[in-house]
């Protein structure tokens, strides 16, 4: 049973960051693809794949995780009789959903025709919506599942961006990065208010109370989860508000700058992720009394 203890968190996780990478990719060239270059464009449409590949395993190593977790060793993961009771759970809908979304992409983002629009729009949905299905999401509803909906949109045109502004600071290829990034700060005001305003009001839901926060295991580590997300939202501040800026001005300095910084981001993402993965998995919801 340890096994499954972390494994499935650890599942989890990469299936959030594949969902960020892929869904967060095709939110990115949404609104910048105009702006872009060939080669920071032909990086994100690798990156979208490499994430719907990763989206695919994860996909698969939860459903056999949850199937192993039924029969408390490892062999369980592969008998019929597991997978067929998984496949019968919405759990185990959700997860083909979001197997199938994952794979919708991997086949259509490279079409050229307006289909891959069409095609990766609907992937997507798939993907984001296979996280409404069942769990903490369902705790209220449709209100719970809508608000967890939209909040994922928000975090994926976030996190979903930090690689390719990463590969801009990175590589030789700077051409509009100030441009892009004046133009992610802007829509990011909209995105970030609607991520805060979905998720405390998720967490209310959950908890029903604030004192939670303090008093359940649970809220205990929501709590460490909303510190994380207030430092994130700290450094996004500084790029908005001083690195952009400094590059805007011509700082060289402040492209490496930028990068540190989306670098931080990267590794308090990936805290989150863990955090949240957790919180889905492992930590039994506090008791609403009514």
């Amino acid at each position: 049973m340890d096994f499954w203890a972390w494994s499935n968190p650890l599942f989890r996780t990469f299936l959030y960051l594949s969902t960020f990478g892929s869904v967060g990719i095709i939110l990115f060239n949404f609104h910048f693809a105009r702006y872009q270059s060939l080669s920071t464009s032909t990086y994100c449409v690798k990156l979208l794949q490499k994430s719907a590949v990763v989206g695919i395993a994860a996909s698969v190593g939860s459903l056999l995780s949850i199937a192993g977790s039924m029969g408390g060793d490892v062999s369980s993961a592969f008998k019929i009789e597991f997978l067929k009771l998984v496949f019968g759970m919405k759990s185990g809908w959700a997860l083909m959903l979001a197997l199938v979304g994952f794979f919708i992409l991997i086949v259509f983002d490279k079409n050229a025709t307006q289909l891959r629009h069409v095609m990766c729009l609907i992937g997507s949905l798939m993907i984001l919506s296979s996280f409404t299905i069942y769990g903490h999401s369902t705790t209220a509803g449709f209100l719970s599942q809508l608000l967890l909906f939209i909040h994922l949109i928000a975090i994926a045109y976030w996190l979903g961006s930090l690689l390719p502004f990463r590969w801009m600071c990175l590589s030789n290829d700077r051409e509009n990065l100030t441009l892009i990034a004046l133009k992610f700060g802007r829509l990011a005001i909209t995105y970030i208010s609607t991520l805060l305003i979905t998720g405390f009001g998720f967490a209310y839901i959950l908890l029903g109370d604030l004192s939670a926060l303090i008093s359940t295991d649970y809220g205990n580590v929501l709590l460490a989860k909303i510190t994380s997300v207030l430092i994130l939202l700290s450094f996004g501040a500084l790029n908005k508000f001083r690195f952009v800026p400094s590059i805007e001005r011509g700082s060289t300095a402040g492209i490496r700058r930028l990068r540190i910084a989306i670098n931080a981001e990267i590794f308090l993402a990936i805290t989150i992720l863990v955090i949240s993965s957790v919180l889905t998995t492992s930590i039994n919801l506090p008791v609403v009394s009514s």
